[in-house]
């Protein structure tokens, strides 16, 4: 066996303060607070303050003016602005004497062409900050605008036209190397406002971007973390059913594959400490535990806007608990499913994720703590025998459509879904996945009911 995992699961302190700080230097832990109150709520992390609840958008908008920001460029979707948030969002900057542009053609999956053009909005119209509003695309699409604004900043001779598109491809997939303090203090300030309650966007350092051949370029940087959040649960009320289910389903697994990547690698190859591991951990086990009890009300009951206000903190969570590795074999099976046939992640989450956990319990060796860590999952989720039986019980409970028997034709496709997967950058699963080992679990997803 290549790498024993060691998961630590600690008991979590218990804060029912409306302010919550989630981060400290004398103690690392998470608020294991199932008691959110609707209207408002303070998450303090260590370089992040989140506002949580109905009235969020009031301390948000606050902080921007007190700051003496003038000119935000709010970025969104189509879909977004036709629901009408946009115009929620901007009448909130208006009444703190704000005057915001707006961009609201983004992308779901954003390429090049969208950050080139949001950068370009953002410079042409001498915006100081940048406010992203909507899913994980928009957010994403901000932050790499910003890291673009950034580069224009530095090199007046950097073409947004003719450069953005090898910046993607080339600087970005090594984007920590490029850092330099000119660069950092060149970077505006991004504030997120999720309208999903799923890809934790708003919570992570990172965003995915599709360069100019297809491929998804995941980057990140500390820098480009939101400094502060909203989260406004009656943003995601109107979400369609099947966007729903699949972004919470993304929220569960966010939560879920950290809990296993290999604690020998995070400390070697990312310099954690076990301290930082527990504390992702922690919220590995309390998002968890959110998605349970709360994304079948919100299936059930669309309108309940303190489940939608535990979900969108189950997201939150999760992306906390992937400061721990860069997720693993469901997340780089559901990208290559995604771009072989063009679903939501969300949904392709769901269709992998039984059969990536049950080929690793077939093939892993935990050591005692991770034994500990699948204990843990499987109470959390009704004390089935095995882990990857217990999630499938949850999923279709929520008539999430699992494997791949109604979309795969040829099995062609599935040595091309493989190699897809294979050159994933989500590789910090419990064991090393070969192409083969990924072709055996689609193979396996093509076989199961749906």
């Amino acid at each position: 066996m290549l790498s024993r995992l060691a998961v630590r699961v600690r008991p979590q302190r218990l804060l029912l303060s409306t302010t919550q700080r989630c981060f400290s230097s004398r103690a690392l832990h998470v608020s294991s607070n199932k008691s959110f109150q609707l209207a408002l709520n303070t998450l303090e992390f260590a370089t992040q303050t989140v506002y949580a609840g109905t009235e969020a958008l009031v301390p948000a908008t606050e902080y921007l003016a007190g700051s003496g920001f003038k000119r935000p460029l709010i970025v969104s979707d189509k879909g977004v602005f036709k629901a009408g948030i946009v115009a929620q969002v901007e009448q909130a900057l208006t009444s703190k004497g704000l005057q915001a542009t707006v961009f609201s053609d983004c992308h779901a999956n954003p390429g090049v062409l969208d950050v080139q053009l949001i950068a370009k909005a953002f410079l042409d119209n001498n915006c100081d900050c940048c406010v992203g509003v909507g899913g994980g695309g928009p957010l994403d699409a901000a932050k790499g605008a910003m890291a673009l604004v950034a580069r224009k900043r530095i090199s007046t001779s950097f073409d947004l036209t003719k450069d953005t598109g090898d910046y993607i491809t080339n600087t970005c997939r090594k984007f920590g190397s490029s850092v330099t303090p000119e660069f950092l203090a060149a970077v505006p300030q991004v504030i997120a406002i999720p309208t999903t309650a799923g890809t934790g966007s708003d919570g992570g350092k990172s965003a995915v971007i599709t360069d100019s051949n297809g491929v998804k370029v995941v980057f990140g940087h500390p820098v480009l973390m939101p400094k502060i959040a909203a989260l406004v649960p009656q943003f995601t009320a109107k979400l369609p059913h099947e966007l729903t289910v699949g972004t919470g389903v993304d929220a569960l697994f966010h939560c879920l594959e950290p809990l296993f990547c290999p604690t020998d690698i995070m400390i070697e190859r990312d310099g954690m400490t076990q301290a930082e591991i527990d504390y992702c951990d922690g919220f590995s086990i309390h998002g968890m535990e959110l998605v349970y009890e709360n994304l079948p009300k919100v299936v059930n009951d669309p309108e309940n806007l303190h489940a939608r206000l535990n979900m969108q903190i189950a997201a939150l969570y999760g992306a906390k608990a992937f400061r721990k590795g860069d997720l693993g074999g469901v997340h780089a099976t559901a990208h290559a499913v995604g771009s072989k046939f063009h679903l939501h992640h969300g949904a392709c989450v769901g269709r992998m994720a039984v059969p990536v956990i049950e080929f690793n319990e077939d093939h892993l060796d935990l050591a005692p703590e991770g034994v500990t860590a699948a204990d843990a999952v499987r109470k959390i989720f009704g004390g089935r025998d095995t882990m990857h039986q217990a999630v499938e019980d949850f999923l279709r409970s929520l008539k999430v459509p699992l494997g791949l028997s109604d979309i795969v034709e040829w099995a062609e496709e599935l040595d091309e879904l493989a190699q897809l997967a294979e050159n994933d950058a989500c590789q910090t699963n419990p064991i090393p996945l070969s192409k083969a080992d990924y072709r055996e679990i689609f193979d396996k997803a093509t076989k199961m009911p749906k």
